[in-house]
């Protein structure tokens, strides 16, 4: 008999910067196409290790307490309670995006909690979970507007623009939301330049 009450290891891989920017301890992507390589290994145990039986990712969109989609691996296990053939160790690359070969789809911007569950040959189990954000909206301008001085004429509007005749604050509102959604990376930065008439910078 084997006897092994040690659970096996989930380890989430990190993604290459290019692929994501990370604010804090949160991990943003801007792009609806995403690989997240996971590493599930049951030698945890020096020489005594049963092996791995069963796989379970479950996935949450949007802060849903209910379980959006779910993907089970044990037909990539081989299963076999002989500790000798069982498969210790396997990497899974976790993909969500809209292919129709991708392990979860995309279902919009916002937050995806995906649950990793593992129960080895002698019926450890443990779990672990990672959370991205996805935001591949743009952010939008929805106001440019001249300061207070504006309206005490030191503003000419002109036929190519306005004339300044004094510094004059200018105002731009922008707005990085998404309608139902919570989760949004919101404006990191904003760039600017003036142009004279004759469009040059």
């Amino acid at each position: 008999i084997l006897i092994e009450d040690v659970a096996s290891e989930i380890t989430f891989k990190e993604t290459t910067p290019k692929e994501s920017w990370n604010n804090l301890t949160e991990s943003w992507y801007n792009k609806k196409d995403i690989t997240l390589p996971i590493i599930i290994s049951d030698k945890t145990n020096g020489d005594v290790n049963s092996g791995l039986y069963s796989i379970k990712i479950d996935m949450y969109y949007n802060q849903s307490l209910d379980v959006t989609d779910t993907a089970e691996f044990n037909e990539w296990l081989g299963c076999d309670e002989n500790a000798e053939s069982a498969l210790l160790e396997i990497e899974i690359n976790l993909t969500l995006g809209t292919d129709e070969d991708d392990i979860f789809k995309y279902a919009g911007d916002g937050q995806y909690k995906f649950v990793v569950t593992v129960v080895d040959n002698c019926g450890n189990e443990t779990s672990s979970e990672k959370v991205i954000y996805v935001d591949t909206t743009l952010a939008k301008i929805t106001e440019i507007a001249l300061g207070d001085k504006a309206s005490e004429g030191v503003v000419e509007a002109t036929d190519y623009g306005y004339y300044f005749k004094e510094d004059v604050d200018v105002v731009v509102s922008l707005d990085d939301t998404v309608d139902g959604v919570n989760d949004i990376s919101d404006v990191k930065q904003v760039l600017y330049y003036t142009e004279d008439y004759s469009d040059v910078n």
